[in-house]
């Protein structure tokens, strides 16, 4: 080995010991970590398998945020994030509509704990509109009463109200507008029940409030048979706003409603003793005779030979004060 070879190889050893030298000098250990320390293994995150039974075992798109979680609860944590502001609309037809719920509303209704997807059944987790194609969620969510009240809905759909028909009507009229009520299609739960605020039975004033509402609820469809209930002891006091004064469906049934003449209509001519038993003690058949005027007293009046010749010049003298 020449003299230069030496030469480099000490310099390469001296440099080797320097460097390490210097790295050793530098490394320390931080004192919040123990020399010990070693990096847990975290849980391996389950499936979800709650939001995949709920879309049919399909695994739901991926959102910026877990619905999974939020969906089943009213609160602040689940639909109402969005739908507690006022400020929500969206355009439809040209028109502004609002897509505000109320929590408050909703706390105190009679449904105040059921999750919002106890009757919005067709949510599906697209946005927007929250529903499975082809699938119209107003229709969806004014009948799905009928998971809850099930005797309540087997009257309603055994009723001429009922939305698929009755027996003995053909295909071609299944679904199609009430007789009495030409050109409105058949009422649903929530057309008369109302959605997010329906109150709880023990509510007094609501029940109150309720019990005046017979001539926007039904008359809105039964125009004229709201018009015509105008009798001097019930439609008249009714409308006065009377408490004890029936509304339609004191009469006429709440849900399974029938024209008079079915049978088992409960104002059929056989059958108007016990209803009016329901308000008046001993309804004998002369007082039952008395029903043709709850609906009709303008037209005995007018077939009335001396109530025409009446109402004939009381119009004369009425004219000839207008002189």
């Amino acid at each position: 080995m020449t003299v230069r070879n030496a030469f480099v190889v000490v310099m390469l050893a001296v440099a080797l010991v320097l460097s390490a030298s210097a790295f050793a000098s530098t490394e320390t250990v931080s004192p919040s970590v123990p020399a010990t320390y070693t990096t847990p293994v975290l849980p391996t995150p389950t499936p979800d398998t709650a939001g995949m039974r709920s879309t049919g075992g399909k695994r739901p798109k991926k959102l910026d945020y877990d619905l999974t979680w939020t969906l089943p609860t009213a609160g602040k944590s689940g639909c109402t994030v969005c739908h507690d502001d006022k400020d929500l609309v969206r355009i439809k037809g040209g028109k502004t509509v609002s897509l505000y719920v109320s929590t408050e509303r909703l706390q105190e209704s009679a449904h105040r704990n059921v999750p919002c997807t106890g009757c919005h059944l067709d949510f599906a987790y697209e946005m927007p509109p929250h529903t499975k194609t082809g699938q119209e969620w107003r229709t969806t969510a004014k009948l799905a009463c009928k998971r809850c009240h099930r005797a309540v809905s087997l009257e309603y759909t055994t009723g001429a109200h009922s939305p698929s028909g009755q027996p003995g009507e053909s295909s071609g009229t299944v679904g199609a507008p009430d007789s009495s009520a030409p050109g409105i299609p058949k009422p649903l739960c929530g057309d008369c029940h109302g959605g997010h605020s329906i109150p709880a039975k023990n509510d007094v004033e609501a029940k109150r409030a309720q019990h005046a509402s017979g001539m926007e609820m039904c008359g809105r469809c039964h125009v004229e048979d709201a018009a015509s209930y105008d009798d001097y002891y019930h439609g008249s006091a009714y409308k006065r706003k009377a408490p004890d004064a029936p509304a339609c469906w004191d009469c006429h049934s709440p849900h399974k409603i029938l024209p008079s003449t079915d049978r088992e209509s409960t104002v059929n001519k056989d059958r108007l003793t016990d209803t009016c038993r329901k308000c008046h003690s001993d309804p004998r058949d002369g007082f039952v005779g008395y029903a043709e005027l709850v609906h009709g007293k303008q037209g005995v009046l007018d077939s009335n030979p001396v109530q025409s010749a009446i109402d004939a010049a009381s119009g004369k003298f009425k004219s000839l004060l207008r002189r």
